[in-house]
């Protein structure tokens, strides 16, 4: 029986290592072979000659169709070597219409390469790979010498070393790490040889996408989503242990105002009511409120904060999240956890730096009792629905007063759940207040702000009053 079951965790281990060392470059239209005759001509021929070069079409060894062509840039210009697809188009003339396919070259399709060369002096500057289905994610190699005007530099070798880089909408995972390449070898590497030459210094693993392990975040979503129609916003509004109707500052009882088989809630209770739907098949019972209005945050001794504290609490929202995710893990594990020692929050550092329109940016990702700033949040949740499939966070939104800015406050709190969905899309789906957000929507509607989060273990075992 032993040998049996060693022989069939052998053969799936085996399976399993073949499928991973495949994964990256499968199915990627492959444009190396074509790449390789067209140097003299495309990679390193003079921009003048260039303007005047039509774009030409290639058909790699499986038949594949390439676009290559020269794209004018400010500072540089970009040789764009495309694979080809296809569109759907309306044909219409007074007569009738009809259906025609035509053929296109977007520059960002998967298996798209693409050279960036200095407009002055002709030298390479960069490479990219786009190589996954969305094109906000990519990897890019960097010349060792950045071009400058100086005329000893125009005839600068194609054997100089570049550097990698790995973007996933706008931010570094990697940036700019030494990769044992030049210039010369990515004209004429495949995607695969570059990952396999690459597979220690860049984080590919961001790119290994099991579209089998959000099932649990998928239930819970689409439970949540069938309730929303009967939510009721209602202020100082939760549930409590025994699911009576209370208020939050109080405990003390409320006139329920949703009709029949809906809720009324505010943004903290709502996160409450989605937390209460995985506790209640657990222990029988909601959460209760007193503990979750536990103090997390030390106040200075004198602050604005401190000074405010009987009458209102800057930190509450931050408080509420924090101690929710601990009682859920206390009942998960039937242990005791405080925010303390619960290791809930999440405080990972993941990226090198940021990609903007002015530049490669170094900025403050994650801020100890601040969070993370908005605009790292779409990359954030991407590595989360990597790393941590199953998963889902609450948030709490950092804000400051724009008439004083100094004032800072939590005052809002959010449902978010990261997946990938059977295609193998990344979304996240984002609940706040009783309404659905898609992350660009909600990154779009909270400029500025940092958000705190705290990690949960989602279920299917879900059933939210």
């Amino acid at each position: 029986m032993k040998k049996h079951f060693f022989a069939i965790a052998l053969i799936f281990l085996v399976s399993f290592c073949c499928f991973a060392e495949g994964y990256y470059g499968r199915d990627i239209p492959d444009s190396s072979e074509i790449r390789e005759k067209i140097i003299d001509k495309w990679f390193t021929q003079d921009l003048k000659s260039l303007r005047f070069q039509d774009s030409e079409v290639y058909e790699n060894s499986l038949g594949q169709k390439f676009q290559v062509r020269m794209e004018e840039l400010d500072d540089c210009f970009a040789i764009v070597v495309a694979p080809a697809s296809e569109i759907e188009m309306e044909l219409i003339s007074p007569n009738e219409t009809k259906t025609a396919v035509m053929e296109i070259y977007p520059y960002d399709l998967p298996g798209s390469w693409i050279l960036f060369r200095d407009k002055k002096t002709g030298n390479p500057i960069s490479v990219r790979y786009y190589f996954h289905k969305n094109s906000e994610i990519y990897v890019e190699f960097d010349a060792e010498n950045v071009p400058s005007m100086n005329a000893a530099m125009k005839k600068k070798k194609i054997d100089e070393k570049v550097y990698g880089s790995f973007l996933i909408f706008g931010m570094y995972l990697a940036h700019s790490v030494p990769v044992g390449l030049t210039i010369d070898n990515l004209y004429s590497f495949s995607f695969t040889q570059m990952v396999e030459v690459t597979k220690t210094s860049l984080p590919w693993e961001y790119a290994d996408v099991n579209t089998l392990l959000y099932d649990d975040s998928l239930q819970m979503i689409g439970c949540i989503r069938e309730k929303l129609p009967g939510f009721v916003f209602e202020k100082d509004a939760c549930y409590d242990g025994e699911l009576k109707p209370v208020k939050i500052s109080t405990g003390e009882l409320r006139e329920e105002k949703a009709k029949k088989g809906g809720v009324s809630l505010d943004s903290f209770g709502f996160v409450k009511w989605v937390v209460d739907g995985l506790v209640r098949p657990i222990s029988g019972s909601n959460l209760e409120l007193d503990p979750l209005k536990t103090p997390t945050v030390k106040l200075r001794t004198g602050s604005k904060a401190d000074l405010f504290a009987d009458k209102y609490n800057q930190y509450f929202a931050l408080d509420w999240i924090r101690n929710i995710a601990a009682a859920y893990l206390s009942i998960l594990s039937d242990n005791f956890y405080t925010y303390e020692n619960s290791g809930c929050e999440v405080q990972i550092r993941p990226f090198a730096s940021q990609f903007t329109k002015d530049g490669t940016k170094n900025i403050p990702v994650y801020i100890k009792d601040n969070g993370y700033s908005i605009e790292s949040l779409k990359a954030l949740f991407y590595i989360f629905a990597i790393k941590e499939p199953g998963r889902f966070y609450l948030a709490a939104m950092r804000e400051t007063d724009n008439s004083v800015p100094q004032n800072v406050f939590y005052a809002r709190t959010a449902v978010l759940f990261p997946y990938f969905d059977s295609n193998g899309d990344y979304n996240v789906s984002i609940f706040e207040n009783g309404k659905e957000y898609t992350i660009d929507e909600f990154i779009e509607k909270n400029p500025g702000t940092f958000v705190n989060l705290v990690r949960m273990q989602s279920s299917q075992r879900f059933f939210p009053q």
